[in-house]
């Protein structure tokens, strides 16, 4: 089964890029999209912002699925065993984080 992909901008993503389209995007002040659905306000405004939709797409979009949840515990489990488990949370959130991106 293929995963679906948001429409990438042809453009590089430079920094500079970058800093201009926030720059851009914090003038608008307050939350632009007050009222509409995060996604769709993107979508409208990509070619405004193409840098910052790329990045709000991938931060925006949740998961079809639990897998991605059941994995991450799944790690966690294998992370805090019996001889771990004088772990502090803060260690074990660490450890988990540096697990899942890792990859």
């Amino acid at each position: 089964m293929r995963r679906r992909r948001w429409k990438m901008t042809t453009q590089p993503m430079t920094r500079g890029k970058m800093l201009s389209g926030m720059r851009c995007f914090c003038t608008l002040g307050g939350k632009p999209f007050k009222d509409k659905n995060p996604l769709q306000w993107w979508k409208e405004n990509e070619k405004k912002f193409p840098s910052l939709a790329v990045v709000a797409r991938s931060y925006l979009a949740a998961p079809a699925t639990s897998t991605p949840s059941e994995r991450l515990f799944s790690a966690a489990e294998n992370i805090v065993s019996k001889k771990r488990a004088r772990l502090t949370k803060e260690h074990v959130d660490m450890l988990t984080f540096l697990h899942s991106n890792s990859k």
